[in-house]
């Protein structure tokens, strides 16, 4: 005679096969927000930290960052894991005199002179072929450069901060009304970071 098999194992059992397919699930759904707000780039510029010259560009350099932008993925259970449960564009905001928060804008001089500020960083500069518009909380974001400061994120997903922005407004410096919004998503860049700590020997 067979043994009837307990209903609490059975509901236990059912439980944590769901458990595991909705793991393996998320598993296999990946989010990449810098390739979702950058994709498309016709060009890609490197600055070295605390450099203000462009670094030369190889074909063998152009398809090693390809590679490893895209790369900056994550999975949604990776996201779920670390506890980031919202990882969409935003705009950075900071508190004012008041209290109050407030967005982070740059004027064309800053942005000009952001590789100057960037000490640790590198910086990567995106150039498009046309206006590119995408939607920030509601907002439409027109621009056709934009720069991306990376750092080592140490396998973790972090925010990284993007400032894009109309090329013909910042090279026109007396536009004193121009301003480009500050952007932060989330991104896991430390395989791009090691990319360019090496990134001498994709020039030579």
């Amino acid at each position: 005679m067979k043994k009837k098999i307990a209903l609490p194992v059975i509901i236990t059992s059912a439980c944590i096969a769901a458990v595991l397919v909705a793991v393996l699930v998320l598993s296999l759904i990946s989010v990449n927000p810098m390739t979702s707000l950058l994709g498309g780039y016709r060009d890609v510029v490197v600055y070295k930290p605390g450099e203000t010259s462009a670094q030369p560009m190889t074909e063998k350099a152009r398809e090693a960052l390809d590679k490893e932008i895209k790369g900056t993925e994550f999975s949604v259970m990776h996201a779920i894991l670390e506890g980031r449960f919202a990882y969409g564009v935003k705009f950075q905001t900071q508190e004012n005199d008041k209290g109050e928060k407030e967005r982070v804008t740059l004027n064309p001089a800053a942005i000009l002179l952001l590789e100057h500020t960037q000490k640790e960083n590198y910086i990567l500069e995106f150039r498009f072929a046309e206006v590119k518009t995408v939607k920030v909380q509601g907002e439409e974001v027109e621009f056709d450069c934009a720069k991306a400061v990376i750092f080592d994120t140490n396998g973790e997903i972090e925010k990284i901060s993007v400032y894009p922005y109309l090329y013909s407004k910042v090279t026109v410096l007396d536009d004193e009304h121009y301003r480009a919004p500050a952007l932060e998503i989330w991104s896991t860049t430390s395989s791009l970071c090691a990319l360019l700590n090496d990134y001498d020997s994709l020039i030579r």
